[in-house]
């Protein structure tokens, strides 16, 4: 059995970035969005800031505030994360456009991390259809769907 990976996101500065990947967290998580923001969700150019305060073996995870996949990838450009963590619920994200989205991202050297909201055997099931197309199945409470907003 692996080991449990500690995350932990939400970040807004460098020096939180730094405080928290110092601390031992595996990943430290930047909420970021193209449009306009307000905290703890970041604009491009701050989410790229806060990525360079991530220091030693912590990776830098991106959460996109987004279901679009020609935005997220946009914000993968400009941010370079080590991971992209997808919350969309498959709604607003089908499982189809999930696929081509995690290729892409995958190509670049991206990995992917997909949340699987848990609420019974069903949640089971999507995870066993999402495994192999990223490289890590994060589960988290069911509830409303993330971002419905955008």
């Amino acid at each position: 059995m692996s080991r449990i990976v500690v995350q932990i996101y939400s970040m807004t500065s460098p020096e939180e970035a730094a405080m928290v990947s110092s601390l031992g967290a595996d990943h430290v998580g930047i909420m970021v969005w193209l449009k306009e923001t307000h905290l703890p969700i970041l604009s491009v150019q701050d989410a790229r800031k806060v990525a360079r305060g991530v220091v030693g073996s912590s990776k830098v995870v991106i959460i996109p505030t987004t279901h679009d996949i020609g935005e997220i990838i946009e914000i993968v450009e400009k941010v370079d994360p080590d991971y992209v963590q997808i919350t969309s619920y498959p709604n607003y994200l089908s499982f189809e456009s999930f696929v081509l989205l995690s290729e892409k991202l995958r190509s670049r050297g991206t990995r992917v991390i997909r949340v699987i909201p848990v609420n019974g055997h069903k949640s089971l099931e999507m995870a066993l259809l999402y495994e192999r197309h990223c490289d890590v199945i994060m589960t988290d409470s069911a509830g409303k769907p993330p971002f419905p907003h955008v």
